[in-house]
């Protein structure tokens, strides 16, 4: 798996960094945040589910929420199904 992406303004120490590019491989959904739940750091599969990689580093969660919201509703097939969001 390749690096996830980080933003160089947003800054993790390299231990934070490795720490979070193993939990990647163990899912590929993976997303750190800070304690103002500003996106930290955010998986490649994350990114690109988005549709938008590596554009959410510092920005709210909220924000990259939306886009895998609107990913999904608008293409289905590149989650498999809408049924998906519904437990």
């Amino acid at each position: 798996m390749a690096a996830a992406k980080d933003n160089p303004n947003v800054s993790l120490d390299a231990a934070t960094r490795s720490m979070l590019t193993g939990l990647s491989t163990l899912h590929g959904l993976t997303i750190a945040l800070d304690d103002q739940a500003r996106i930290r750091w955010v998986s490649d599969r994350l990114g690109l589910l988005s549709g938008r990689e590596g554009e959410f580093v510092g920005r709210p969660a909220t924000d990259l929420a939306e886009a895998l919201v609107a990913r999904v509703t608008t293409r289905p097939e590149v989650f498999g199904s809408r049924n998906f969001l519904r437990c």
